[in-house]
Parts: structure tokens; C-alpha cells; sequence
């Protein structure tokens, strides 16, 4: 297939979710329900404001990845904004506020809506009676804006819905992730074993003069002991 061939594909592809969107037959909680719960390693407590438990802004933006696609091409920011705004004549009552517009893909179809936050430019440490200006303080604001937009489309649902209170939903989380970590750990390893029987001549018949049909059929634990038994054979 040619280079025009598959971008005609895709066009069409993209054409058709399009249409099922505006005919009503769009998966609606596509998005929503892949990305509403949180792998507790992700978040942390807050011990401010009555407390609260907050996500790591990274996971957010590799979450984001798996879903749409690498940042600036299935997803990000465009015509970011950041301006200051005076709240008084206090030269102190200074916020800097960050607008820009998220977009994503979904199935061929862009979503896209305003995303914005503010921070305070300048902190009173009232120990020292002095004010300090805010550090990274354009960094912070655009990352909170970026959680605010993802957090729009359902990523970490279950923090804002407020789930994180309960400490039975927490460990239920533990273990759901715990599991799915689990999984893939023994898929990347089944593909580790996989690739290194079909690479070394012999082993095939080895494992099958031991009774397995297929390489993948050898449990985890017996993998290591077979190969160690065909070396020295």
C-alpha cells in the first residue's frame, strides 16, 4: 500500500467517526471510562487547605500519551496565553493567569475548549514578614491549567468525584492496579521467553521432548531450570 493509499484510508476512517458522531452513535464514555480511575502510586496527600490528594502531573501527561498519541500531535495546547492581572493598587495582589485552548483526538473527531488557571504571583512568609516571588510560577500554572483540561475529559475522575476519601476504595484501587501490573510484567517476560526460544536452535524440541507442545505453555517457574538443563545438555 502506498503512502497516499493509507492516508486516503485514514481520511476516510476519520470520516466516518465523524459521521457517527453527528448522526448520535459516538461512543460518548470512550474516553471517560479508560482514564476515570488513578494507580494510587500516582497520587500523593496534601496536608493544606483540609487536606486533599493530588495527582503527579507527569503520569497525567503519559496517561494522555497512551491515549491520543504523543503531545502537540494527539494532544496539548494551542495559542497559549499567560498575562498578569492586578487584583489592587498592592503591587503584592498580582496574579498570573494562563489561557489556551486543549484539543485532543478521539476516533478522527478533535475535541477542543478553553483551558485555563491562576496563581498567585508573589507569597507572604509571615515568619519572616516578607514576600517572596513565586517560583516557576509559569510552570505551575500551565501544568494546573492541563490538569484542569484532563481532568474535563474524565482523567482521575475518581479524585475529583471525591472516591479518594474512602480508604476501601484506595485498597481496592492498590489491587486492581497491583494486578494489572502484574499482567504485563508476565507479558513482557512470555514475550522475553518467547523470543529467546526461537532464537536458539534446538530448544524447540527440547522443551517438547519435555512434554510442551508450545514455548509459552512452560510455566514461569520451570523456564529458567528447562534452560539451564538444555545448556548443559
Amino acid at each position: 500500500m502506498s503512502q497516499d493509499q493509507e492516508l486516503q484510508q485514514i481520511c476516510e476512517q476519520q470520516q466516518r467517526e465523524a459521521e457517527l458522531f453527528i448522526n448520535g452513535d459516538f461512543d460518548k464514555m470512550g474516553v471517560w471510562s479508560k482514564v476515570c480511575k488513578t494507580n494510587p502510586k500516582d497520587t500523593r496527600k496534601v496536608n493544606q487547605r483540609g487536606g486533599f490528594t493530588s495527582i503527579c502531573a507527569q503520569s497525567q501527561r503519559k496517561r494522555a500519551t497512551e491515549m491520543f498519541g504523543p503531545f502537540g500531535i494527539g494532544w496539548g495546547l494551542e495559542a497559549e496565553k499567560f498575562y498578569k492581572f492586578d487584583t489592587s493598587n498592592d503591587p503584592h495582589d498580582a496574579l498570573i493567569i494562563f489561557e489556551a485552548d486543549f484539543y485532543y483526538f478521539f476516533k478522527g473527531v478533535k475535541g477542543s475548549f478553553l483551558a485555563s488557571s491562576e496563581i498567585e504571583l508573589w507569597s507572604y512568609t509571615k515568619k519572616y514578614d516578607s514576600w517572596a516571588l513565586n517560583n516557576d510560577a509559569r510552570k505551575k500554572v500551565r501544568t494546573d491549567a492541563m490538569t484542569k483540561a484532563l481532568s474535563e475529559i474524565g482523567f482521575n475522575s475518581d479524585i475529583f468525584e471525591g472516591l479518594y476519601d474512602d480508604n476501601k476504595y484506595v485498597q481496592q484501587a492498590q489491587r486492581e492496579f497491583a494486578e494489572k501490573e502484574q499482567k504485563a510484567e508476565q507479558v513482557k517476560q512470555d514475550k522475553k521467553w518467547a523470543d529467546h526460544v526461537g532464537a536458539t536452535d534446538g530448544l524447540v524440541d527440547f522443551l517438547k521432548s519435555k512434554g510442551y507442545e508450545k514455548e509459552l505453555e512452560v510455566p514461569p517457574s520451570e523456564r529458567r531450570k528447562l534452560a539451564d538443563e538444555f545448556k548443559v545438555k
